[in-house]
C-alpha cells in the first residue's frame, strides 16, 4: 500500500516528535508501538480517475475487481475501463 508523507503520518499516529521518530528509525531496531487510539483507515482502489484537464484516465485493473463490479452494475458488454470510456 502506498502512503504519502509516511514520516508525518507516523509522527502523528505515534504522538512522537520528528526528532524522536528519527532516532527510532536510525536505531535500526524493529519495535512495536501500540497506538493510544484506533485510527480508521479507508482503502480505495480506483482504476478510473479524472485528470486535471477533466479527461477520464484508466489504469490497468491489476486485482481484477472491475469486471465483477461492471457485471453487478449491469453494464452489458463492458469489462475494461477503455470500454467504459465509450459509454
Amino acid at each position: 500500500m502506498r502512503v504519502e508523507r509516511i514520516h508525518d503520518l507516523a509522527s502523528w499516529a505515534l504522538g512522537a516528535d520528528a526528532q524522536a521518530l528519527d532516532e527510532k528509525i536510525a536505531s535500526g531496531e524493529t519495535t512495536r508501538q501500540p497506538l493510544a487510539q484506533n485510527i480508521p483507515v479507508y482503502v480505495q482502489y480506483w482504476t478510473a480517475i479524472g485528470n486535471s484537464d477533466g479527461i477520464a484516465a484508466f489504469r490497468d485493473d491489476v486485482y481484477g475487481r472491475d469486471a465483477p463490479l461492471i457485471r453487478a452494475l449491469g453494464i452489458a458488454g463492458s469489462s475494461t475501463g477503455a470500454e467504459l470510456a465509450e459509454l
